[in-house]
C-alpha cells in the first residue's frame, strides 16, 4: 500500500507540470504619436507629481485636501474593500499548502445491567492527520492568480478613488471662492448703486432729474439687492459640500477665503498617449480584471479534468484516562483520484461562461482606453479656450473699467445723462463678474485635464 501511495505521489508531481494557463490577451490599440490639440505639453515636459494641487497656490485648500484624505468616508470605503480582497488573496494562497489538523479525547464510561453489575471503560487518544489536494491541472494555482489579480484591482479602486476625492475637493473650494468674490463685488456694486439711487433721488427734489431717471436706477438697485441674495445662498451648500468630502459635520465648518484671481493656473504637462495608459487607474483597474478572468477561465478548464487527493494520519490510542501511557499506534496513508463522468454539461457550460467574461472585459478594456484619450483630447482643448477667454474677459473688463471712469467724469460735467452712466456701471459690474466666473471656469477646466491624464498618481511600481 505504501508503494502504491508513494507512486501516485509521484505521478501527481509529474502531472502538475501539465498545467496549462491561458496565453495573455492582446489589447493592443494603435495610439497615436502625439495629442491632436495644439496646446498639448511637449513629450518631454516633467509629470505631475502626487500633490498637484500645491500647484494652485492656495495654502487654506491645502489644508482642505489634507483633511480629506484623513477624514472622506470614500476614502475609508475603498481602503476597507481593498483589505477584504486582501483576505480572501490570502485565503486562496493558503489552498496551496497541504491542512494539517490534531485532536485529542479522553472519556471514561460506566454502563450498569438490570441485576445491578456495573463496568468501567476509559480510553484516551490523540491523532494528527494532513490533507493535500495536489494542483494537476493549475486549477487551485489559477485561483490564487485570479485572486491576486482581483487585489490588485482594489489597490486601482482605491488610487481612481483618491483621484476623485481630489478633483471634487479642489473644484469645490473653488466654486466658494467664486461665490465669496462674486458676492463681494455685488455688494460692492450694490453700494454704489444705492449711491447713485441717493444722488438721482437729490436731483429729482431740486428738479435736475426725471422720474424716469430715479426710477431707472432704483430698478437696477432692486436687482442688485436679488443678486446679492442669489450668492449669499449659493455658499452654504458648497461648504457642506467640503465638510462632506472631509468627513467633518457641517455645523460649524468654515473654510478661510483666499481671492481667486490671485491663485496660480498651472499648465499641465499632457506628455505622450501612451503615458497616460501606464498612469491612470482605472484602465489599470481594466487590465487587472483581464488577468483575474485569464485565471478564472484556467481555473474553469482545470476542473474538467480528475482531482488526485492525497491524505494521511498518526494517532495513540490507550485505555487509560487522560493518559497514553501504553498506547497503541496507528499510521495510514491514502490517495483518491476524483472525475466527474457525466454532469449535464454544468462544468464545460462554466469554460463557456469564463471565455465570454474574458471577451467582454476585452471590449471593456478597449473602450476605456479609448475614453481615457477622448477624456484628454477634450480636457486639452477646453484648457486652451478657457485660456483664450479668459485673456479676453480681462481685456473688455478693463475696458468696461475705462469706460465706467469716463462716464463718471462726463456725467458730473453734465454731458451724458444718468441712464448712460446706470448702463457703464452695469457693464463694469458683469464685466468682472464674466470674469470670476472664467477664471473658475479655467481652474475646473485644468483640474478636469489633471484627473484625465492620471491625476499625479504615483504608479503600479508603488502598489
Amino acid at each position: 500500500m505504501h508503494n502504491k501511495t508513494l507512486t501516485l505521489a509521484v505521478l501527481a508531481t509529474l502531472l502538475a507540470g501539465c498545467a496549462q494557463t491561458t496565453p495573455p490577451q492582446d489589447t493592443a490599440l494603435p495610439l497615436p504619436a502625439a495629442w491632436q490639440a495644439t496646446s498639448a505639453a511637449k513629450p518631454g515636459a516633467a509629470v505631475l507629481n502626487d500633490s498637484w494641487w500645491q500647484l494652485f497656490g492656495a495654502a487654506e485648500l491645502n489644508r482642505l485636501v489634507d483633511q480629506a484624505l484623513a477624514g472622506s468616508p470614500d476614502l475609508a470605503q475603498a481602503a476597507a474593500r481593498l483589505q477584504q480582497a486582501q483576505a480572501s488573496a490570502d485565503s486562496s494562497a493558503a489552498s496551496l499548502f497541504p491542512a494539517i489538523s490534531l485532536s485529542g479525547s479522553s472519556s471514561q464510561r460506566e454502563t450498569e445491567t438490570a441485576r445491578g453489575a456495573s463496568s468501567t471503560s476509559k480510553s484516551s487518544s490523540l491523532s494528527a492527520g494532513i490533507s493535500y489536494e495536489v494542483d494537476l491541472w493549475g486549477k487551485v494555482a489559477a485561483s490564487q492568480r485570479a485572486a491576486a489579480a482581483n487585489l490588485q484591482g482594489s489597490q486601482y479602486d482605491l488610487a481612481t478613488a483618491r483621484q476623485t476625492l481630489l478633483a471634487a475637493v479642489v473644484n469645490a473650494y473653488f466654486q466658494l471662492q467664486a461665490v465669496r468674490d462674486r458676492l463681494a463685488l455685488a455688494q460692492a456694486n450694490l453700494r454704489d448703486s444705492r449711491q447713485l439711487l441717493d444722488i438721482s433721488e437729490a436731483k429729482l427734489r431740486h428738479g435736475a432729474a426725471t422720474e424716469l431717471d430715479v426710477s431707472q436706477v432704483r430698478s437696477s438697485w432692486l436687482a442688485q439687492q436679488a443678486s446679492v441674495l442669489s450668492l449669499q445662498n449659493q455658499q452654504q451648500p458648497l461648504l457642506n459640500t467640503l465638510a462632506m468630502l472631509a468627513g467633518q459635520l457641517p455645523q460649524g465648518f468654515s473654510v478661510a477665503s483666499e481671492p481667486l484671481l490671485a491663485l496660480a493656473v498651472p499648465d499641465v504637462p499632457a506628455g505622450l498617449p501612451s503615458e497616460v495608459l501606464r498612469r491612470r487607474p482605472d484602465i489599470a483597474k481594466a487590465e487587472s480584471e483581464l488577468e483575474a478572468a485569464a485565471a478564472n477561465l484556467d481555473a474553469a478548464r482545470a476542473a474538467l479534468y480528475p482531482s488526485l487527493q492525497l491524505s494521511g494520519s498518526a494517532g495513540l490510542a490507550s485505555t487509560a484516562l487522560l493518559s497514553l501511557s501504553g498506547a497503541t499506534q496507528s499510521l495510514s496513508l491514502g490517495a483518491s483520484l476524483a472525475q466527474s463522468l457525466f454532469d449535464g454539461g454544468k462544468l464545460r457550460a462554466q469554460v463557456a461562461s469564463s471565455q465570454a467574461a474574458r471577451q467582454l472585459l476585452l471590449h471593456s478594456y478597449r473602450k476605456a482606453t479609448l475614453t481615457a484619450l477622448g477624456e484628454v483630447e477634450d480636457a486639452l482643448n477646453t484648457v486652451a479656450l478657457a485660456r483664450q477667454q479668459e485673456r479676453l474677459q480681462q481685456q473688455t473688463s478693463r475696458e468696461a473699467e475705462r469706460t465706467l471712469q469716463l462716464t463718471r467724469i462726463r456725467q458730473r460735467e453734465g454731458l451724458v445723462d444718468m441712464a448712460t452712466l446706470l448702463a457703464a456701471q452695469k457693464s463694469h459690474a458683469s464685466s468682472r463678474d464674466s470674469l470670476l466666473q472664467q477664471r473658475l471656469a479655467r481652474q475646473q477646466a485644468t483640474v478636469t485635464l489633471i484627473k484625465a491624464l492620471g491625476g499625479g498618481w504615483p504608479g503600479r511600481a508603488s502598489l
